[in-house]
C-alpha cells in the first residue's frame, strides 16, 4: 500500500513561505512525511528523510536556502535543540498533515474516504478502494506502523484499544497512532483492524523472554495483572508470575479481577506449585469458594494445612505455625462456612485485627466484613450496622468496589431484616453502582437481584420475585451463596409463589432446595421451618405439628408449653422453630395455659427479626381478642400496622392473613382500623390486601352453614386424616368433646362418615 499522492499545494505553500532555515516536519509513521519531501525536491532546499538514510547533524549554516527534515517524534538529532534555542526552525506536526473533510473533498474523492480513514493519510489508499478488505489493513497496520513500535508501546496501545477507560503513560504512547490527539478520528474508524493487528504483534513479541518481561511490566503498571501473569507463563516465567500475584493481593485478587480470571491464571501455574506454594493454595481456595463449593475449599486448605484447619478459631489464633494470609483467609472461610456462630467468634477476628496495620484498608476492610456477618446471624443489627460503615470505609479507600458491593449488599438484607424496605431500596440502588464498576459480575448480579426482589416484594411488588424463581434460581443454587442471602431467598420465595400459585408451588421450590440442605444443617433447618410455616398457611397443623416434632434440637413444643425463658432464645433457627410452635398455639389451643405471658416474653426478645417481632404482636392480639380484652387487642393491632404503614412493608399482611382477617372481622377492631385514615389507605392501596381479607372467607363460609369455630377446626383436621384422638391432641380438648363437634358438624352437613365430610367440604368450597 503506497501513500495517496493527494495534492497538497496549501501545506506546500505554507511550507515554502516560512522564513525558518531548518523546517521539521514530524510526525508518526504514517502521516505522509516521505510523500511531503518528494513534492517539495525541487525547492532548492536540503531534504533529509530521517530512517532513509543516515541522520544529519544540524548545522550552524544550513544553507541559503535552508533545510527541511522529516522524522518521526521519538528520533533524536544532533544540534536540533540548539537550533530551536536560537529561533532557527518551525515544526508541521501530525495536525498539520492530517486531511481535512475539506480536503478529501478538493481532492474529489467521496465523503465515505474520510469516514473510513479519519483523514489518516497512509490510510487513503485503502478508504478509497470501492470496497476495502479489513484484513489488508490490519496486515499493513502490523507491517509498517507496528513493528518498529518498542514491546512497551505494543502492550500499551493494546490495552487501551481493549479498554479506552485506560490511561498508560502519555510517553509510552509517544510515536504510536494513540500518541496522537489529531489521529482520534482515524483510530475510531479504523479500531477493529487496529487492535487485530496490536494483538497479532504483542502474541510474536510475548514469544521472546525479554520482550515478555517487558511487556508483563507494562501491563502490571496498567493494572492488568491477569494478562501479566498469564504473558510471564507463557515464556515459562513462572517465579516471576508468582511474584506478580503476591505483589497484587494472591487470594485477594479474585476481587479485582473476578472468579475466571483467576481460575484461568492459577491453571496456568505447573501443577505441583499450585500444590506446594501456600499463595497458590490459598487462591485455588478461594476460586473453589467462588464457585459454590466450600467443601472443595475446606479440602485443599486441609490438605496443605493439614487438619489443624477444622478447628478455626486455634488455627486463627496460632501466629507461631501459620502465616498471616492463612489465618485470614480461614477466618474468611467462616463466612461461607456450615457453622453456628456465636458471641464467642467475635474475639478471635478482633485479635486477628489487631496484627493489621492501621493503613492496611483492604485487610481491615475483610476482617470487619467477618464481624459484619456474625452479628447479622445472631441479630444484632444495630452492631451490624456499625461495623458495616467501618468495612465500606476500609473498602472505599482500598479501591476495590466489588468489596463494597459486598457491603452495601448487606446492608440490604440488614435493613430487610429490620423492616426498612424503603432504607432497603436505597442500598440496592448503592450496591448497582459499586456493582456496575465490576467487569466480571455474574455471580453477584444475581445474588443482588435477589436482595432487590424481595425489598420490592417487602413493599407489595411480587413479580421481581417470582422473575428471579423462574429465571435465576438455579444458577442461584449453584453458585455462590450466603447464609443471610438464602435465608431471604426461603423466607419470601415460598411465600410468593404461595401468593400467586400455590402451596404446592411453594414446597416445590423448598424441596429443589433439598439437595443443597443435605449438606448444610443450616440450609435445611430453614427450608424445615419455612415448609411447616407453609403447612400451617394452608391450615393442615397436624401435619405441621408433626413435622415440628421431628425436628430435633434445643427448643421442642414441651419446653415452649412449660416454663422456657423465650425471651432469652437466640440463634435464628431456635427462635423459628420457638415462633412456629407459638403460632400453632395461638391458633389450635388458644387456651394453654401462660400463653399470654409466652407471647410477651417472646415479644420482647432482642433477637427477633422486625418481621417476626410484627407477628408475634399480631398473635397477642387475636390471643387478647379471643379473651375479650378488646383495649390490648386494638392497641396491639394498631400499633403492628401503624409500623408497617410507616416503613412501606406489607407482605407481613399475606403471611399472616388469617391472623388479620380473624381480627377484622371484629367490630371494634375493624372500625379502629378504619377510623385511621393512614392505615385505612395503607391496607386499600396494599396489592396483597385483596388476598390477607380472603383468609377469612372459609370461615365466612363456615359460618353461614351455622359451623362454629371449633367445628370448623375439627374438620380441617378430620380432611388431613386425623384420628379423634389425634384432634383432641392438635385442639386442646378431650376426646368426648371432640366427637361431640364431629356429630354436630356431622348434622349441619348432612354427612354420616368422614368419607362424606370430605367430600361436602370440597362441595361448599370449603376446603383450604
Amino acid at each position: 500500500m503506497t501513500i495517496s499522492p493527494l495534492p497538497r499545494r496549501a501545506l506546500i505553500a505554507r511550507i515554502l513561505a516560512d522564513p525558518a532555515e531548518i523546517i521539521v516536519i514530524e510526525a508518526p509513521a504514517g502521516m505522509g512525511k516521505s510523500w511531503l519531501l518528494r513534492q517539495l525536491q525541487d525547492t532548492g532546499r536540503a531534504l533529509h528523510d530521517v530512517g532513509a538514510g543516515p541522520s544529519p547533524v544540524i548545522p550552524d549554516d544550513p544553507g541559503p536556502r535552508g533545510m527541511i527534515i522529516a522524522k518521526r517524534p521519538e528520533v533524536q538529532l544532533r544540534g536540533l535543540a540548539r537550533a530551536v534555542i536560537y529561533g532557527r526552525t518551525s515544526f508541521y506536526r501530525a495536525e498539520d498533515l492530517v486531511f481535512t473533510r475539506d480536503d478529501i473533498a478538493a481532492a474529489g474523492l467521496s465523503p465515505a474516504v474520510f469516514t473510513r480513514s479519519g483523514g489518516w493519510p497512509c490510510l487513503l489508499p485503502w478508504a478509497s478502494a470501492e470496497a476495502p478488505d479489513p484484513d489488508d489493513l490490519t496486515a499493513f497496520l502490523h507491517d509498517e506502523m507496528l513493528v518498529s513500535l518498542s514491546p512497551a508501546q505494543i502492550a500499551s496501545l493494546h490495552a487501551m484499544l481493549v479498554d479506552p477507560r485506560l490511561r498508560p503513560d502519555p510517553a509510552v504512547l509517544r510515536g504510536t497512532p494513540l500518541g496522537t490527539a489529531v489521529l482520534a478520528p482515524a483510530v475510531a474508524a479504523i479500531r477493529p483492524a487496529l487492535q487485530a493487528a496490536a494483538a497479532q504483534r504483542l502474541r510474536e513479541l510475548s514469544q521472546n523472554m525479554a520482550h515478555a518481561r517487558a511487556i508483563a511490566r507494562t501491563q502490571v503498571a496498567l493494572g492488568l495483572v491477569p494478562q501479566a501473569i498469564e504473558t510471564l507463563q507463557r515464556v515459562g516465567a513462572t517465579t516471576t508470575a508468582l511474584q506478580v500475584y503476591e505483589a497484587a493481593g494472591g487470594f485477594y485478587t479474585i476481587h479485582r479481577f473476578g472468579p475466571e480470571a483467576c481460575r484461568r491464571l492459577l491453571a496456568g501455574f505447573p501443577q505441583q506449585m499450585q500444590n506446594e506454594t501456600e499463595a497458590l493454595v490459598l487462591g485455588r481456595a478461594m476460586v473453589a469458594v467462588k464457585q459454590g463449593d466450600v467443601r472443595l475449599a475446606q479440602l485443599i486448605m486441609r490438605d496443605f494445612y493439614g487438619d489443624a484447619t477444622r478447628d478455626p478459631v486455634a488455627f486463627i489464633r496460632d501466629a507461631r505455625h501459620f502465616s498471616f494470609q492463612a489465618r485470614l483467609f480461614r477466618l474468611l472461610l467462616r463466612i461461607w462456612e456450615d457453622a453456628d456462630l456465636t458471641e464467642a467468634d467475635v474475639a478471635p477476628v478482633y485479635d486477628l485485627l489487631a496484627e493489621v496495620p492501621v493503613d492496611d484498608d483492604l485487610r481491615r476492610g475483610s476482617i470487619y466484613n467477618v464481624v459484619l456477618d456474625i452479628y447479622v446471624r445472631l441479630r444484632r443489627f444495630p452492631e451490624a450496622e456499625q461495623v458495616a460503615r467501618q468495612a465500606a470505609i476500609h473498602y472505599a479507600r482500598a479501591g476495590v468496589p466489588v468489596l463494597s458491593f459486598y457491603i452495601a449488599l448487606h446492608s440490604v438484607v440488614i435493613r430487610l431484616f429490620m423492616g426498612e424496605p424503603l432504607v432497603a431500596q436505597t442500598h440496592v440502588q448503592a450496591a448497582w453502582g459499586w456493582l456496575h464498576q465490576v467487569d466480571d459480575n455474574a455471580s453477584d448480579a444475581r445474588l443482588l437481584r435477589l436482595a432487590e426482589a424481595c425489598v420490592a416484594f417487602e413493599m407489595g411488588q411480587v413479580d421481581g420475585l417470582l422473575r428471579f424463581i423462574a429465571e435465576d434460581h438455579d444458577a442461584f443454587v449453584n453458585g455462590e451463596t450466603w447464609g443471610s442471602i438464602v435465608e431471604l431467598l426461603l423466607t419470601y420465595g415460598p411465600q410468593a409463589l404461595a401468593l400467586t400459585q400455590s402451596h404446592l408451588a411453594a414446597r416445590a421450590l423448598l424441596d429443589r432446595w433439598r439437595v443443597t440442605g443435605e449438606r448444610s444443617h443450616q440450609f435445611s433447618a430453614l427450608i424445615d421451618n419455612r415448609e411447616i410455616l407453609l403447612m400451617q398457611n394452608a391450615g393442615r397443623w397436624i401435619e405441621a405439628a408433626q413435622k415440628a416434632q421431628s425436628l430435633s434440637g434445643p427448643i421442642t413444643r414441651a419446653g415452649i408449653e412449660g416454663d422456657a425463658a423465650l425471651a432469652e432464645v437466640q440463634g435464628r433457627g431456635e427462635v423459628a422453630i420457638a415462633l412456629l410452635w407459638l403460632r400453632h398455639f395461638v391458633h389450635q389451643t388458644p387456651r394453654l395455659s401462660g400463653l399470654g405471658d409466652k407471647l410477651d416474653a417472646m415479644r420482647g426478645n432482642t433477637h427477633l427479626t422486625w418481621r417476626q417481632h410484627i407477628a408475634v404482636s399480631l398473635w397477642q392480639a387475636q390471643y387478647e381478642a379471643r379473651q375479650n380484652n378488646m383495649a390490648e387487642a386494638q392497641t396491639l393491632l394498631l400499633h403492628a400496622l401503624g409500623a408497617m404503614q410507616s416503613r412501606g412493608a406489607v407482605a407481613i399482611l399475606d403471611e399472616e392473613a388469617a391472623t388479620l382477617a380473624d381480627l377484622l372481622r371484629r367490630k371494634r377492631l375493624l372500625d379502629a382500623v378504619e377510623h385511621d385514615p393512614r392505615l385505612r389507605r395503607f391496607l386499600r392501596q396494599s396489592s396483597l390486601l385483596s388476598q390477607h381479607v380472603q383468609g377469612g372467607v372459609d370461615s365466612d363460609r363456615g359460618a353461614a352453614l351455622g359451623l362454629t369455630r371449633q367445628e370448623m377446626r375439627a374438620m380441617y383436621a378430620l380432611i388431613e386424616g386425623a384420628t379423634n384422638k389425634e384432634i383432641a391432641k392438635l385442639l386442646g380438648l378431650s376426646e368426648a368433646t371432640v366427637k361431640f363437634h364431629l356429630k354436630n358438624l356431622y348434622r349441619k352437613l348432612g354427612c354420616a362418615t368422614r368419607a362424606e365430610v370430605r367430600i361436602a367440604a370440597a362441595a361448599l368450597d370449603l376446603t383450604r
